[in-house]
């Protein structure tokens, strides 16, 4: 099922931090994250993450078309 429109989309708390932050360093780090079910929301547009699968970390860079998917 399909989250609710009141409650918004889903997004860890410390994944927005790191974000966050990683927006004002000029090193531009890859961000590494084990939360798969996060929304990718427009802030995270030009990101990247090296996201875990269970056994390995894949990298990935966010683009306008993965905004509202998981």
């Amino acid at each position: 099922m399909a989250r609710s429109v009141w409650k918004g989309p889903f997004v860890e708390e410390s994944l927005i931090k790191k974000v966050e932050k990683q927006k004002l360093d000029p090193k531009k780090m890859p961000i590494k994250t084990w939360s798969r079910k996060s929304t990718i929301i427009p802030e995270f547009i030009g990101v990247s993450f090296l996201i875990y699968n269970g056994k390995k970390f894949i990298p990935v860079t966010i683009s306008e078309d993965m905004v509202v998917h998981k």
